[in-house]
């Protein structure tokens, strides 16, 4: 079976913007079996954007998991006054099922809490993570990755770092 799996970091992009067009052409033309999105935020006053896309593409299934929300104090004493929750989506051709693990943070050195999540499809089971940018806690966050058979997202790293690992 040849799955193909397409991974963006969407950086906040909102269904209003001009941008959001060139995203819905690349999925059109890509044709990806499995769509992933780091950084899709949701807030009120803005259209939702993975449901917005999964209409303007069509794929049968889509699911979007918060991870935090800009507006609180997650222990580093920074907080937006914006209320927007920031989590990853999924749009896929594929019937799953989903799950949530919270990764580890250091308080203090990460702003924003992380997530992964657990995919489980028919054959395969996939982890969409968006790990830390702070070496100490990307390394924690790895050692504690539970076993899956392929792992998509923003992780964050240097070419060199991932061929470390």
């Amino acid at each position: 079976m040849k799955v193909h799996i397409l991974s963006l970091n969407l950086g906040g992009l909102s269904a209003a913007d001009p941008k959001f067009d060139v995203l819905v052409d690349l999925l059109s033309k890509r044709n990806p079996d499995i769509a992933l999105f780091q950084e899709v935020c949701i807030a009120k006053d803005r259209p939702d954007v993975l449901t917005t896309l999964q209409q303007r593409t069509g794929f049968p299934y889509a699911r979007y998991i918060p991870s935090h929300d800009f507006a609180k104090d997650y222990g580093k004493g920074k907080l937006q006054n914006e209320h927007v929750i920031e989590g990853l989506g999924i749009l896929s051709k594929y019937k799953f099922t989903a799950s949530s693990k919270k990764l580890p943070i250091l308080k203090g050195l990460d702003r924003w809490p992380r997530i992964a999540i657990k995919y489980k499809f028919d054959r395969f089971t996939l982890y969409h993570l968006h790990l830390s940018k702070h070496p100490k806690t990307r390394k924690l966050q790895v050692n504690r990755l539970p076993e899956a058979d392929i792992y998509v997202g923003d992780f964050n790293m240097s070419p060199e770092e991932v061929r470390q690992r």
